[in-house]
């Protein structure tokens, strides 16, 4: 059969784990994360285009996408000197794992969602100091 959250839940739970990974975070729905960053993702049109596919930053050719995601928090909450702010600095992990989800997914990498709770992980490893 196909593994999925459920399945995993429960396999945990037999063998005595919390029933998810990550400190026990109950997973967000796939469909509401990409709910919330396609609001988000709003704000980024003006430079990114509604497509991904404007402006010396193209969305849908770039790495982040079908990368690691510890580059794309990390490029969110840091920024990249001389070229991109710190967006996500405000931002709460919801919604950047909101965001991150959108993106991965609209703009041609299909990839899995991404849980707030691993991006509170990777955000800690992360974050560096501001300026």
């Amino acid at each position: 059969g196909e593994v999925d959250a459920k399945l995993v839940a429960e396999v945990r739970k037999d063998l005595g784990y919390p029933p998810y990974p990550a400190g026990g975070a109950t997973p967000v729905d796939e469909k509401d994360l990409i709910a919330n960053g396609e609001k988000i993702y709003d704000a980024c049109v003006t430079c990114h285009g509604a497509d991904g596919a404007m402006g010396p930053a193209v969305l849908t050719k770039s790495p982040m996408l079908k990368g690691d995601i510890e580059g794309y928090v990390s490029m969110l909450v840091n920024g990249v000197p001389g070229k991109k702010s710190a967006m996500g600095r405000s931002m709460n992990n919801y919604d950047i794992a909101s965001l991150i989800t959108y993106t991965r997914n609209t703009f041609g990498a299909g990839a899995s969602a991404v849980q707030p709770s691993e991006v509170e992980r990777i955000r800690k490893d992360v974050t560096k100091p501001l300026n």
